[in-house]
């Protein structure tokens, strides 16, 4: 029995549909700055929500692994992590 199992090609056919292929990739591989820089794409308003809402749940998660794994934490590295400035970093957000 073969495994179906392959690599999925990007995909060819639309610009947002590889900058959602580009936002998964991020997601999967647990690159979060590039994560960030790939949400910062021009996206249609029904995909807007979407993304706008990944980006809160995702970073929220962030923030709450952050604060279990580490008792000491420098803003500058929540900001690069979580996608934030190093105001909100310190804040909490």
């Amino acid at each position: 029995m073969l495994c179906c199992l392959t690599r999925v090609p990007a995909p060819q056919n639309s610009q947002e549909l590889q900058a959602i292929f580009r936002v998964l990739q991020h997601l999967w591989q647990r690159h979060y700055q590039g994560l960030w820089q790939a949400l910062a794409y021009s996206w249609s308003p029904p995909i807007q929500l979407f993304m706008s809402a990944l980006a809160e749940k995702t970073r929220h998660e962030l923030m709450d692994l952050i604060s279990t794994a580490y008792s000491s934490v420098k803003p500058a590295k929540i900001a690069s992590i979580c996608g934030l400035t190093e105001q909100d970093a310190a804040s909490g957000m």
